[in-house]
């Protein structure tokens, strides 16, 4: 009988401290998740207009839920999964009306870049050769004087011949003898003709060769399509992330900015800065202050070359006197040719407050 109520009393002890064990892994986890739900709370106030967690608290319970530590538990996931839902809701919604944004602004001129194409050109040349002129030459035979004979021997004269091309003039020959009384005889030499001859050259005929220019081939140069991180990269595009000045700017309800929280929380999507917050990442330390929030986050880092190519790299937080008070994990992708096209992807974990600055 003694030994039956040690058994039942060993029993009792170690039920009650299995209950108390479970009570307290239930107090810690419902800890948790209460922790959770004000973050989540927070990021909604901040970002999209949401009731009250209280409210939302009371249309989750229900009347048959008894106010204990395990329906409190059971409470706060509830409110923690659909905390969690509305952000991921929210953050869509702002994402699909910042891509509507980007694809009904105008769109920007194509730059032409005029392509001359040079066609070399043959010149022919046929020279005709002048015609070729063949002098005419005239002979014209000296006159013959058959001198009269007389018993005072007459005087000699000698006949003057005058040659001159084309026309041709026979020189009349006149003998006056002596006076005697011998009549005096006149001989006039016939006129000669010259047949004139002309040679007219035969035309030359010069072939000639007519070279066709060689086809111009204009190579075509195909753009792939730019990746799939770039084409759903979440876009930032708020004005005061071009503040390098140290203004201590608080634009989100009057509180700094926290991109590293929101990052987490969210799925650490790709992002890039576009429209009025720039064109990429800060590449150099700014001032305490700056950028809408306590810590500034920038990146010197040098920038991939090929696209499509994901490469980490490290930014830095500026906060108060040091360029470097923390250093986080960054993947940043090339998109397209232009330098300035980059996504940005954030590795680090989830502290406040700090806020990435843009630069054009």
């Amino acid at each position: 009988m003694r030994s039956t109520i040690i058994f039942l009393c060993f029993v009792l002890l170690s039920v009650a401290e299995d209950q108390f064990l479970q009570y307290g892994a239930g107090n810690r986890e419902l800890a948790r998740y209460r922790e959770r739900v004000k973050i989540l709370h927070d990021l909604l106030i901040e970002e999209c207009q949401v009731k009250s967690v209280d409210r939302l608290r009371r249309e989750l319970v229900t009347d048959e839920m008894v106010d204990n530590a395990l329906t409190d538990l059971r409470v706060e996931k509830l409110l923690y999964a659909r905390l969690r839902k509305m952000l991921i809701d929210c953050q869509h919604k702002k994402f699909v009306k910042d891509t509507t944004t980007l694809k009904t602004a105008p769109p920007t001129k194509p730059t032409t870049t005029p392509t001359t194409t040079t066609t070399p050109t043959t010149t022919t040349t046929t020279t005709t050769p002048a015609p070729t002129t063949m002098p005419t030459t005239t002979t014209t035979p000296a006159p013959t004087t058959t001198p009269t004979t007389t018993t005072t021997p007459a005087p000699t004269t000698t006949p003057t011949t005058t040659t001159t091309p084309a026309p041709t003039t026979t020189p009349t020959t006149t003998t006056t003898p002596a006076p005697t009384t011998t009549p005096t005889t006149t001989t006039t030499p016939a006129p000669t003709t010259t047949p004139t001859t002309t040679t007219t050259p035969t035309p030359t005929t010069t072939p000639t060769t007519t070279t066709p220019p060689a086809p111009t081939t204009t190579p075509t140069t195909t753009t792939p399509p730019p990746p799939s991180e770039c084409i759903n990269a979440v876009n930032l595009t708020e004005n005061w992330r071009l503040d390098h000045t140290g203004s201590n700017l608080k634009p989100i309800r009057n509180r700094w900015n926290c991109d590293t929280r929101t990052m987490v929380y969210t799925g650490r999507p790709w992002f890039r800065f576009s429209g009025n917050a720039g064109t990429r990442m800060l590449n150099q330390c700014p001032p305490s202050l700056s950028c809408g929030s306590a810590g500034s986050i920038w990146s010197d880092q040098p920038l991939p070359k090929v696209i499509g190519q994901e490469t980490a790299v490290h930014a830095y937080t500026r906060y108060g006197g040091n360029c470097k008070h923390m250093t986080w994990k960054m993947s940043v992708m090339r998109c397209s040719t232009d330098f300035n096209d980059i996504v940005y992807k954030f590795q680090g974990g989830d502290r406040c407050y700090n806020s990435f600055c843009g630069m054009k």
